[in-house]
């Protein structure tokens, strides 16, 4: 049974900032798409920071493969995409499954519309759940892929953390 969250967020420095949750049998799906659509010479610019080399951060709010800082005072988009499968693949293979990996996928796009920039990375990894100090925690390898306009196609492997927030009771990514 499918079951799905909307969350509409209002931003100070954006139009809209909108985050789905979808859940099709044990695996679930979150989306985050952030935009804004006014060009206004007079406010602060907004800022694309640089990613990262090794660390994978939050990906429903980061780029993962950005290689530069950009700024704009124009219209802009980002939409994140970020598939958990819960073990729904790897469970299946005998020596994989006594490991306890879980499998996850993703994709982020940026239009900056003022440099006719296009960014946009995809990335598969592995997640494993443990418990330290009474605190879930997941610990990711990941291989990130990016294709702009700007640079030649690039692949990544990173090393994430997350964690298990108790009072939503959900992982923050």
């Amino acid at each position: 049974m499918a079951k799905s969250i909307i969350k509409k967020v209002r931003d100070r420095r954006t139009e809209m900032a909108e985050q789905y949750e979808n859940y099709i049998c044990d695996t679930y799906s979150k989306t985050s798409l952030e935009r804004d659509t006014i060009k206004n010479d007079d406010r602060t610019p907004f800022f694309f920071k640089e990613s990262d080399i090794s660390f994978f951060s939050n990906p429903l709010f980061t780029h993962q493969a950005l290689d530069t800082n950009y700024n704009t005072n124009g219209p802009y988009m980002q939409a994140f995409y970020l598939h958990h499968f819960n073990g729904y693949i790897l469970k299946k293979i005998p020596l994989i499954r006594s490991l306890n990996f879980e499998s996850i996928a993703g994709t982020s796009l940026m239009l900056i519309n003022d440099i006719n920039y296009v960014h946009a990375e995809f990335f598969v990894g592995v997640e494993r759940k443990f418990k330290m100090l009474g605190e879930y925690f997941k610990y990711g390898f990941y291989y990130v892929s990016r294709v702009n306009d700007m640079a030649a196609p690039q692949l990544r492997f990173k090393i994430g953390l997350d964690f298990y927030n108790t009072f939503t009771n959900k992982w923050s990514w």
